[in-house]
């Protein structure tokens, strides 16, 4: 009856979201079990709170176990964000003594050799290619065809060891011995780009609650990844700070926020407190206060792409994802502008998951599905 269905772990800035699905009708899913708890995050390559955070892994499991009458769950797919993630992309090639059709053995055989692994710190969980070359030709699949070379632009993906023997030491306390990992970024680009999407290079900005990830990616491959310590949980702090207001108070009037108001003067957002009462703050001073960590976040955007060593092409397009800012009306605006880029949004486009909120963890639950069905082009 479960054989069909995967467990995935999201791992946010803030949130950790613990699924079981399976593929739909027409391109969506159908969840046994979906259940997010709060957690105390990471910073700077480290978690704050292990122990904190053991608890949190053990009670969703236990809670997802015992609502659904399972006996345990034994294979997990864990999701990384950029933070402890390592990617590598390079050309390589190799040659047949005549031709031949390709097969997917040749196709493991030139992954295979063309690894050279990262560091003594990182451990090389994903590998895909932006596109392969079958004597030159160029395509996404080049098995069946015939040559007498096979090449391809290939991405490793690598994971620090101490986020892999973190997780390890919980989920395997919590029963569940089988742990893969898959970069959350590498999952969004393939999930989220098809079609003409996927052909063109592309740079993706995941904004979460106290972190920003940064991916360039072409075709299935990512070319690079970086990570800020900003995301939209900085914005509630300085609201917080500036109008000197209490931090759940801040998280409302965010989410009230309007960036496309160009002259406030005289307006007013309005919160509501504890036991009724309104508290009311100046449009102005609000919207200035998140525009700081807005230019703050675009300035660092920058900074991480300027580190990329590949070309990238001067009209790239940049999409906004996650649920750090996205839920501020003209936020993406604001910071698209500040980039010099068009704005463009993507999310899921699934009844009741319409968010970039949920595009980590529906991408990882799209590729782990794929992982475990298709191990050549997505692997392990």
């Amino acid at each position: 009856m479960f054989n069909d269905y995967v467990a995935v772990l999201d791992v946010g800035s803030n949130k950790i979201t613990y699924s079981i699905g399976k593929n739909g009708v027409n391109g969506t899913f159908s969840f046994l079990a979906r259940k997010t708890a709060d957690y105390n995050a990471f910073y700077s390559k480290e978690f704050s709170d292990i122990h904190e955070l053991e608890k949190v892994v053990a009670g969703l499991n236990n809670d997802i176990i015992a609502e659904n009458g399972l006996s345990g769950i034994n294979k997990i797919y864990v999701g990384v964000p950029n933070e402890f993630v390592k990617i590598q992309s390079k050309n390589y090639r190799i040659s047949f003594t005549r031709e031949k059709r390709i097969t997917a053995g040749d196709v493991i055989t030139l992954f295979d050799l063309g690894y050279e692994r990262a560091d003594s710190e990182h451990t090389l969980i994903n590998r895909a290619a932006v596109y392969y070359a079958v004597d030159g030709n160029k395509t996404h699949d080049p098995i069946g065809l015939k040559g007498q070379s096979l090449a391809g632009r290939l991405c490793y993906i690598s994971i620090s060891d101490y986020y892999k023997d973190v997780f390890d030491r919980i989920l395997k306390k919590a029963g569940i011995g089988d742990v893969n990992y898959i970069s959350s970024s590498y999952a969004e680009s393939v999930y989220l780009f098809d079609g003409a999407l996927k052909e063109e290079c592309r740079i993706l900005v995941d904004v979460g609650y106290t972190t920003t990830d940064v991916t360039v990616s072409a075709g299935d491959g990512v070319l690079f990844g970086g990570s800020i310590p900003l995301g939209g949980g900085i914005i509630t702090a300085y609201l917080s700070d500036k109008l000197e207001c209490d931090f759940f108070v801040a998280e409302d009037l965010k989410r009230k926020l309007n960036l496309g108001i160009i002259n406030g003067a005289g307006r007013t957002y309005s919160v509501f407190m504890d036991g009724g009462d309104k508290q009311f703050f100046d449009v102005d001073v609000a919207n200035d206060t998140a525009k700081t960590v807005l230019d703050e976040i675009a300035d660092k955007i920058e900074k991480v792409i300027s580190l990329c060593t590949l070309k990238i092409p001067s009209d790239v397009d940049v999409y906004f994802t996650g649920g750090g800012i996205n839920l501020i009306r003209g936020a993406v605006e604001y910071t698209a502008g500040r980039l010099g880029v068009f704005p463009k949004t993507v999310a899921p486009e699934l009844p009741h998951l319409k968010s970039g909120v949920y595009t980590s963890e529906i991408s990882l639950l799209s590729l782990a599905l794929r992982l475990k069905k298709d191990k050549v082009f997505f692997t392990e």
